[in-house]
């Protein structure tokens, strides 16, 4: 007798059990469903007030031949190369989510020239030196040069602007210099 009464509760149990599978699994799906009222909203500005005013700030001193674009994803700007098909989406995967707060690309090609990040004290946690310590190594080996500012209230505009000639100047002699080895 005592075999029946357990069986009859894991019966009911397993009936118990797919009634609440059931009724969650429909509760997920009803976002399918409702696909007119996606919880999706416009967010009320890109960059925070001091990458802003730092963006503003790059605007005007940045050469007129370059052009500026910040929040710009790793990916859109270097591709995986010369590996397995099987390798590629790791490879891939790694930048696919990464974000650069500025890129200047050149303007005839919009070529990516170089990446300015705006560190702020966010980027002294580990996880984020590491993050960063990737970038810095995926732009290398792409020859996009990349240069650190870090945050302040009181932005030194002259010094910033000799980092951003001096990087601009290097990439475009790199360039010259390639183009006219190619032409030999």
């Amino acid at each position: 007798m005592n075999i029946y009464i357990i069986l009859s509760v894991i019966w009911i149990f397993c009936i118990i059990a797919f009634i609440i599978f059931t009724i969650l699994l429909e509760k997920d799906n009803n976002y399918e469903e409702d696909e007119e009222n996606l919880p999706y909203s416009k967010k009320d500005f890109l960059l925070n007030i001091y990458e802003k005013k730092f963006f503003i700030e790059l605007e005007k001193i940045i050469p007129e031949n370059y052009f500026i674009y910040p929040q710009v994803l790793l990916s859109n700007i270097v591709k995986v190369n010369n590996v397995s098909k099987k390798d590629f989406w790791y490879y891939q995967n790694k930048i696919n989510r990464k974000i650069v707060d500025f890129v200047i690309f050149e303007k005839k090609s919009l070529t990516p020239f170089l990446v300015v990040e705006y560190d702020w004290t966010t980027h002294n946690k580990a996880d984020r030196i590491e993050r960063d310590l990737f970038v810095n190594e995926v732009l290398e080996s792409a020859w996009i040069k990349i240069i650190h500012i870090k945050h302040s209230k009181n932005l030194d505009i002259e010094n910033i602007k000799n980092d951003l000639y001096i990087a601009l100047w290097i990439e475009t002699l790199t360039e010259q210099s390639s183009e006219n080895n190619n032409k030999i």
